[in-house]
């Protein structure tokens, strides 16, 4: 094992850092990952036009790109990391969103196919597989690929060697939280190495330390809300009654404050790197901020 002081790789910062900035790492995690059935079904290649787009709020961050594939094809892939569950439904809802402007015809084509691969941190009811897939047709190239991962139920078998998607689960279930220590073979791998150095927390500046504590307690706040809505509903035997209570709790505004502390750390960010001279294209990618509210920062 080795000792590091590393960072949790599901933080909207970190996730950020490692895979929105370095399209080597997000390949290969898309690859490992997804149910590609072919080898020219794979990435070969993220696209910078139009540029990955990343976001966040209370629940989940959420990274969308344009990819390449072996046949020189486009596809759209949705990354997201959720930080709990809320219900199945709300997880296919966001897994659906990731082709709403294509087949509103905001996206370029519609015909384009879409994968939506959701990483779930915490543990769904009544699940017993860490994996699940589904896919829907909608035209004769496009349709919508979802892949669902229970981090929480992911267990390392120990299999020699290791495959990729296993390093990689590994990767994002063990570094970071109250683990102090890796184990040896992820390091070793040459990507993803690479990741567990860009966890490194001696790596991140101190306002990027406050950004990164604050979503991580954002995130556990979240957590524990739900589940206690959860205990709740369950408790008096209402099988609807935590959806309920859910969409209760979210209409009465408990995230409201949450959401809006978010926002303003991605104002903060953006005004100061437009005031340095950072293109627009760029802050875009790194804080996440739409195009029209640059703007409105001046």
């Amino acid at each position: 094992m080795n000792r590091v002081t590393n960072l949790d790789p599901k933080a909207y910062i970190t996730f950020r850092r490692v895979f929105g900035q370095n399209p080597e790492l997000l390949t290969s995690l898309l690859n490992a990952l997804l149910p590609f059935r072919q080898e020219e079904d794979r990435i070969v290649e993220i696209l910078k036009d139009p540029l990955p787009e990343i976001h966040r709020s209370p629940f989940c961050t959420t990274l969308r790109t344009h990819c390449m594939n072996g046949r020189g094809s486009t596809v759209i892939i949705d990354t997201r990391i959720i930080y709990t569950w809320t219900s199945r439904k709300q997880i296919l809802t966001e897994a659906a969103g990731a082709c709403v402007p294509q087949y509103t015809g905001e996206g370029p084509d519609p015909q384009i196919p879409v994968y939506s691969l959701i990483i779930v941190d915490d543990d769904i009811p009544d699940s017993w597989e860490y994996r699940q897939e589904m896919e829907e047709a909608a035209g004769p190239e496009g349709g919508l690929h979802v892949t669902i991962i229970e981090l929480p139920r992911f267990k390392n078998e120990g299999a020699l060697p290791p495959t990729t998607e296993e390093l990689w689960l590994r990767f994002l279930k063990e570094c970071g939280g109250d683990a102090t220590e890796i184990a040896p073979e992820l390091p070793a791998h040459p990507l993803i190495g690479k990741a567990v150095r860009l966890l490194d927390s001696s790596a991140y500046s101190e306002e990027e330390m406050l950004d990164y504590t604050r979503s991580v307690q954002s995130a556990k706040a979240v957590r524990a809300a739900v589940h206690g809505i959860m205990q709740e509903s369950y408790g008096r035997g209402r099988c609807k009654g935590f959806e309920e209570g859910f969409a209760r709790w979210y209409r009465e505004g408990v995230n409201t404050g949450i959401i809006a502390g978010v926002q303003q750390q991605q104002r903060d960010s953006a005004r100061r790197m437009a005031a340095s001279g950072i293109p627009v294209e760029d802050i875009i990618r790194w804080t996440g901020i739409r195009e029209y509210e640059i703007g409105m920062l001046k």
